[in-house]
């Protein structure tokens, strides 16, 4: 089964972006906690000054505020470095592809060649925001967009790799 699609500099954002975010996805929360740590040590420590209540209430709104803008700034950084860096070196990445799936890997091909890796060597697939990514390490994956689709059906080819890599790991 093969399908054929082109993928983009937005496509490549996104997978970075969303490697970004789940390897840090707990660090907003830790901040507010980290937040009310100091908070709480401040009202200890502050204790009979009267500025107890309001120290207490800067330090909680500035974690609250940080968690609550970190990851839109984030997104912005990771993609306008992934962008600097895509137009700086252009590698082939993008353009034309082919993805395709025989009985025991995943063959990748595009206009600088041809790799494939092994269905067993696959970690996971993730469908975010109309793209799938084929993990092959934490922070390697094939991207697949929805929207870009010329030949075959995504759905299909989807369905039909879970399953072939499930097999592959029994």
């Amino acid at each position: 089964m093969k399908i054929a699609y082109h993928l983009d500099e937005s496509d490549v954002v996104a997978l970075h972006v969303h490697v970004t975010e789940t390897g840090i996805r707990l660090r907003p929360l830790l901040a507010v906690v980290a937040t009310a740590v100091a908070a709480t040590l401040y009202w200890i420590v502050s204790a009979g000054t009267g500025n107890t209540l309001a120290g207490l209430a800067t330090a909680l709104a500035g974690g609250v505020a940080y968690a609550a803008i970190a990851p839109r700034l984030l997104r912005g950084v990771v993609a306008g470095m992934v962008g600097r860096r895509l137009r700086a070196a252009p590698s082939g990445m993008l353009g034309d592809r082919e993805l395709e799936l025989t009985d025991h890997a995943l063959v990748d091909r595009s206009v600088t060649g041809e790799a494939s890796t092994a269905l067993g060597a696959i970690r996971t697939i993730v469908q975010r925001d109309d793209r799938a990514f084929i993990f092959v390490a934490r922070d390697l994956a094939y991207i697949l967009p929805r929207s870009s689709v010329r030949d075959g059906s995504y759905d299909g080819f989807l369905s039909s790799l879970e399953s072939a890599v499930a097999r592959a790991r029994n």
